[in-house]
């Protein structure tokens, strides 16, 4: 009997457990707290600082080098043998110095012959013009008498010219660059004498591109510096009306008006050219970024608190700085946080002091 009431008390007990169990923990004992999520709606923040635009002395600066205001390859005009030579290359010579004479052979004899003859064909002329006034002689006798003159004229003329050209002489003032003679040398008509650089005035030659053309004009004022550090001053005298097709620069020559210690060809320069006065904010380059068209710009802080991408050009550079323009005046310029902030973006701006 008591086998049987423990039994249906293990049955009992068993049913309890999976009544139980499939009733859930009590909602009194389990209940938990909702945790609420909290989404975060601070602004970004970041630093401005208020900038001041200044009037800035614009300046085109461009590599340059100088070379001779005109040069020239002196040639000979007659042949023969060298006698004199009368200056080295390197040495300064004046308009109409004769740098080398030549052996004129026989050219002083048959000018002579030829003035001689010059005045007999006059001497003739007259007398056919005489006789003619009388009518002893024609018309033609008049012209063939002319024309015996004329060709005397001619033939004496000649043979100065050539007498002449035996003196090699320096067509204007300059620095002999080089001398391709020796004394006793001989010389065929059409060889090279001389090279005569004139630097008066000194020219500097520079390559301006073609976005910066339009701000310059002929006479307008520049300033050089050689790489030698010598500082001088001049106009410009030429602008090119054509590009070179390579870099599509245009030339622009520069007469330089201040006295140059050694003039000389080929140095390197650097030309600055003053522009026009422009209101520009400084700013360190650092802030400088590009915009999605590739232009220049600069994040600045609009009246509504938002971030505005304005696009900027340089006007003037510095080792401490840039000048920029095309910013409002004055200009809230985002300089701590503008690569974690877009255009359009509302955020928390910070004042510094400049």
């Amino acid at each position: 009997m008591k086998r049987y009431l423990g039994q249906a008390a293990a049955i009992v007990i068993m049913v309890l457990l999976t009544v139980w169990m499939y009733s859930g923990p009590d909602d009194a004992e389990t209940a938990q707290p909702t945790r609420e999520t909290t989404v975060s709606t601070s602004l970004p923040k970041v630093q401005i600082q208020r900038v001041e635009a200044e009037t800035v002395q614009r300046i085109l600066e461009v590599s340059a080098q100088t070379q001779a205001n005109r040069s020239v390859e002196i040639r000979a005009q007659a042949s023969g043998e060298v006698l004199e030579l009368n200056y080295r290359r390197g040495d300064t010579v004046s308009a109409g110095t004769v740098i080398a004479r030549l052996d004129a052979g026989e050219l002083p004899e048959r000018l002579i012959s030829a003035q001689a003859l010059e005045q007999q064909r006059r001497i003739e002329l007259d007398g056919v013009r005489t006789l003619v006034n009388r009518g002893l002689q024609n018309a033609t006798n008049l012209a063939a008498a002319e024309t015996a003159y004329a060709d005397a004229i001619a033939n004496r003329r000649s043979l100065e010219l050539q007498l002449e050209h035996t003196e090699i002489k320096a067509p204007f003032s300059g620095v002999l660059e080089s001398l391709a003679i020796e004394l006793g040398s001989y010389i065929q008509v059409g060889s090279s004498i001389a090279l005569l650089n004139d630097f008066s005035p000194l020219i500097v030659s520079a390559q301006v591109s073609e976005n910066d053309l339009g701000n310059l004009i002929v006479g307008q004022r520049a300033d050089i510096e050689l790489v030698t550090g010598e500082r001088l001053n001049g106009e410009i005298r030429f602008i090119s009306s054509q590009a070179r097709q390579a870099t599509r620069t245009f030339t622009v020559e520069i007469a330089i008006a201040s006295q140059v210690l050694t003039p000389s060809a080929g140095l390197t320069a650097k030309v600055l050219f003053p522009l026009a006065e422009r209101r520009a904010h400084f700013i360190s380059p650092a802030l400088l970024s590009l915009d999605q068209a590739g232009n220049l710009s600069l994040k600045v802080l609009a009246a509504d608190q938002t971030v505005t991408q304005a696009r900027v050009e340089i006007v003037k550079s510095s080792t401490d700085g840039v000048w920029v323009g095309g910013l409002n005046e004055p200009a809230d310029i985002i300089t701590v946080g503008q690569g974690f902030v877009s255009a359009g973006d509302r955020v928390d701006a910070i004042q510094t002091e400049q």
